[in-house]
């Protein structure tokens, strides 16, 4: 029984000594080194979490500067109508030319319309047979009738139990042609209408019925329209025909409402007839422009300004932000500095940013001279040239290009903060592996401190039991004597 109960023991009970409580302190001790890089751990955190914010803000000055470096941009345009109600301008492409249109509309484009005679009873059979809708012009008498050149016919199968009114609207539109049919009722019946999906004299129909003997039924006869042969029970109600219109004098015609085609890189999109001259006025964008520049300046103005705050130093409490001497940081508030201080040969008219009344004041940050920024956003052409001429990284490239590829470079593979980031990650596993190789070393203290001090507490034991022996023993001797 002693062999076996050799290996137990109970730290304290054989002396009293608190060996738990002692080995405790001791390894705190030894812990502190750990502590120390726990602290480092937290700073090196919080300095990632500070490269990552200057990630997101050179993105920002990246964003804004390619948006100035794409010559595209800057030959946008807008687009104004003095009487919008009649004729809407719609929004200028990139090679619409500024300059002033009079518009005037003699007629809108129309679709051509088909209405049925009168149906008493709208779910009452037609009769078997077969609808064909041919597209093509009528001459201006509807005397003619030309079909379009490679237009796709519609032909529509109507069978017995399925040849009402309500249900030959609904095959049309199921065929998905160039029709689409409704049905008007009022007084006299009900009536299949017939709408043609486009505009313009050339999208007019002609509607043709057949029977399965040759001769349609009369009810589905009824639906044809095809005056030259003589079905005339279904009117039409409405002409295809092309607006008119004339743009500086010049006659005009148009299939559509949306005239796209006449003024490159503009649509007009007729409302109405107009009774005198729509004064239409495409000018560049310059608003555009001026918030595109607006933001260059204040992503700028956010990094640097984040910059200083993380690179400052508080002397009265003698407190250093996260990344204050970190000489990667300021190299690259020296890259970004530089930057938008340079001059240009990209245009004569705009050597430097302070030309277009951006000029750095105190505190590192830009400010804007709206009065020399207007006049500058008069020239276009020139600011087009001073932000986005690209002459492959010669002393000619425009602000925006050279800007947009500092930004590109600092967030590539082996630009700053790609770097600093990398060195801060190599630091904090480092700094972890640190910690494990401590944590495992202070654990092996632990364990041959636990089994000194039991081994003393077991001594101590022992050493307490012979002394409790001996005056025992003592005892017993002063009582016979």
């Amino acid at each position: 029984m002693a062999g076996m109960t050799g290996g137990i023991s109970s730290p304290g009970v054989g002396s009293g000594l608190d060996v738990n409580a002692i080995v405790d302190k001791l390894v705190a001790i030894e812990h502190r080194p750990v502590e120390l890089l726990q602290k480092q751990a937290a700073g090196i955190q919080a300095r990632l979490s500070n490269f990552s914010m200057l990630k997101s803000y050179m993105a920002n000055v990246q964003s804004a500067a390619a948006k100035l470096a794409d010559l595209s941009f800057w030959r946008a345009s807008t687009a104004s109508s003095s009487n919008p109600a009649a004729v809407l301008a719609l929004a200028a492409k990139g090679d619409a030319v500024p300059g002033s249109y009079r518009v005037e509309v003699a007629s809108l484009a129309q679709a051509q319309t088909t209405a049925s005679a009168a149906v008493a009873d709208p779910k009452a059979g037609l009769g078997a047979g077969q609808l064909h809708i041919d597209f093509g012009s009528w001459s201006a008498d509807g005397s003619a009738f030309s079909p379009a050149d490679g237009a796709k016919s519609m032909d529509i199968t109507i069978e017995e139990g399925h040849d009402s009114l309500e249900a030959v609207r609904d095959q049309i539109n199921a065929a998905k042609g160039g029709v689409t049919a409704t049905l008007l009722s009022d007084a006299s019946g009900t009536r299949l209408v017939l709408l043609g999906s486009a505009s313009g004299e050339a999208n007019g129909f002609r509607i043709s019925a057949s029977g399965p003997g040759g001769a349609a039924p009369p009810g589905l006869a009824a639906l044809a329209y095809d005056p030259p042969a003589g079905a005339t029970q279904t009117a039409r109600t409405q002409t295809a025909a092309n607006a008119s219109l004339t743009i500086n004098g010049i006659a005009l015609q148009s299939a559509s409402n949306t005239v796209d085609a006449s003024i490159p890189g503009l649509a007009l999109s007729l409302k109405q007839v107009t009774q005198g001259a729509v004064d239409v006025t495409v000018a560049s964008d310059t608003g555009a422009m001026r918030t595109a520049v607006q933001n260059l300046v204040t992503a700028y103005n956010e990094m640097t300004t984040y910059i200083a705050d993380q690179t400052r130093y508080d002397a009265a409490n003698r407190r250093a932000a996260p990344l204050n001497g970190d000489s990667m940081t300021l190299a690259l508030q020296r890259q970004l500095r530089a930057a938008f201080s340079a001059t240009s040969e990209a245009s004569p008219a705009f050597p430097s940013l302070l030309d277009l009344g951006i000029r750095l004041q105190a505190g590192n940050t830009l400010a804007i001279d709206a009065a020399k920024l207007d006049e500058a956003l008069a020239r276009p052409q020139d600011l087009a040239q001073a932000f986005a001429a690209n002459t492959a990284g010669t002393g000619g490239d425009g602000f925006g290009v050279r800007i947009k590829a500092l930004a590109a470079q600092a967030l590539g593979f082996e630009g700053l903060i790609t770097r600093g980031t990398n060195a801060l990650n190599d630091s904090v596993r480092r700094n972890a592996d640190q910690q494990a190789r401590m944590e495992a070393r202070i654990e092996k203290v632990r364990d041959r401190l636990l089994r000194q001090y039991n081994s003393l507490d077991q001594q101590m034991g022992k050493l307490t039991a012979q002394s409790n022996f001996v005056n025992q023993q003592l005892l017993a001797m002063f009582k016979r004597s």
